[in-house]
């Protein structure tokens, strides 16, 4: 019967302005944040360039200034984030023009 499906945990992720410069809000919703919630960004090349993670996340925003894990600016370009909770991801696309 319907009563007995397990509700799929709800993961919506979106980013404004986009394109961005100098900086971007990253606006999510999870259903179950947890310990493991992580947003990952990444260069085209598939390289992890900043992580961002549970308790920074419990707000449901955070925003990201265009640096690397290590504080130096990033180039203008296209990069991905990626929001992970429990085995669920998203993923989604932003443009820094400079």
């Amino acid at each position: 019967s319907a009563g007995d499906e397990v509700p799929v945990p709800k993961l919506a992720l979106c980013n404004y302005p986009n394109p961005f410069n100098p900086s971007t809000t990253i606006r999510f919703e999870t259903t179950n944040l947890h310990e493991n919630t992580r947003i990952e960004i990444f260069n085209l090349k598939g390289q992890k360039i900043k992580s961002f993670s549970h308790p920074e996340l419990v707000e449901g925003t955070i925003t990201w200034n265009g640096t690397d894990q290590t504080g130096n600016p990033v180039s203008s370009g296209m990069y991905f984030y990626k929001l992970t909770s429990g085995k669920q991801t998203v993923t989604k696309k932003m443009v820094m023009m400079k």
